[in-house]
């Protein structure tokens, strides 16, 4: 029993996280650290970073943790404690010390953590997996299609993630969680089809009802615009056949800061016929580009940029260039905000 438990921690904490088994067999009891203003989410428990080490830059790193990964990591902590005193060690993952003959010896530089090894926390999940889906083929169970499905799931429905996701799987490029870990799967566009079918209808719903819009192209454009959409939604029964009626050659793409009325021929992010360009598609690109729409909605991202902003002009020695670019970003917030701040 003790070794399903520890498997369901080892598979929440892999899957949550997406550490590395190097990682996170390398975590300790003092690794997780709880946000400072105890924000709970709504009651489920802590939430905050997890503090520990990149296994291959050897980077110090801070991965971020939901409630779930805090209570499997507390878990972890009271299944193991008996053997960390005995032994004398803050490693988190112990279990696999105890072999029938009771508890392994510790050299003293592993005192500090790096107990379990890859194989033992493997094994301890492919025990929770046999337990929870008896038949199932245990032996499908691995570490490394955890990591690739959670980039895939958040990255395919929200490309602007991808920065975000770099950093929590200590990429130092977008470029490389896009191309080793989002790729390319079958079912999870399917699903994520549908997904994103609702996210479209969500937004042309919110662009309809809004009394205000902030946008770079004529009225008249825009009206036209907004036209189609409410007699598309009237005829159309569900979320995907609103993507049907809209045509193969529409893109309304939804993201934190507005919405993109996508036409390749006024594209400011050099996208193409597929859609908007990933890598170019930032906040700054999007303010000044024609296919940009926002809504009251989108205010609270924006007057959260405008505070960051100010603060870092309030800075001392920011190098000329850089305060250059900083005002035109404030310029940029400051005009959107006093188009659609009021409906916030």
């Amino acid at each position: 029993m003790l070794k399903i438990a520890e498997g369901a921690a080892v598979f929440v904490i892999s899957l949550l996280s997406s550490m590395r088994p190097s990682e996170t067999r390398r975590l300790t009891t003092k690794s997780a650290k709880p946000a400072a203003n105890d924000d709970n989410l709504g009651g489920t428990g802590p939430s905050g970073t997890i503090e520990g080490v990149l296994s291959k830059s050897r980077r110090r790193h801070q991965w971020v943790a939901a409630p779930a990964v805090f209570k499997a990591i507390e878990l972890v902590d009271r299944l193991g404690r008996s053997i960390r005193e005995e032994v004398e060690t803050n490693a988190l993952f112990v279990l696999a010390m105890h072999r029938g003959r009771g508890a392994a010896k510790v050299d003293p530089e592993q005192r500090a953590a790096r107990v379990d090894g890859y194989a033992a926390l493997r094994t301890s999940m492919r025990a929770f997996a046999k337990a929870s889906m008896p038949g199932f083929d245990v032996d499908k169970i691995n570490f490394r299609p955890l990591r690739r499905f959670m980039a895939r799931f958040i990255a395919r429905r929200d490309r602007s993630s991808l920065g975000a996701l770099a950093y929590q799987y200590g990429h130092l490029e977008t470029r490389i969680t896009d191309t080793y870990y989002v790729g390319l799967d079958a079912d999870l566009s399917t699903l994520l089809s549908e997904e994103n079918a609702n996210e479209v209808v969500s937004a042309m719903e919110d662009l309809i009802s809004s009394d205000v819009i902030y946008t770079n192209l004529p009225t008249s454009v825009i009206s036209e615009s907004l036209s189609r959409m409410s007699g598309v939604l009237e005829r159309a029964s569900t979320s995907l056949e609103v993507m049907k009626m809209l045509g193969a050659g529409v893109v309304l793409g939804p993201c934190d800061w507005g919405y993109c009325f996508y036409r390749e021929n006024r594209s400011r992010c050099e996208g193409d016929a597929l859609g908007p360009n990933p890598a170019k598609r930032t906040p700054g690109t999007c303010a000044g580009c024609l296919n940009f729409t926002a809504t009251p909605k989108h205010a609270s991202w924006w007057e959260l940029r405008k505070q960051d902003l100010i603060r870092f002009l309030g800075l001392r020695n920011i190098p000329e260039q850089s305060r250059l670019i900083a005002q035109e970003r404030l310029a940029a917030a400051e005009l959107i905000l006093k188009q659609i701040g009021e409906g916030a």
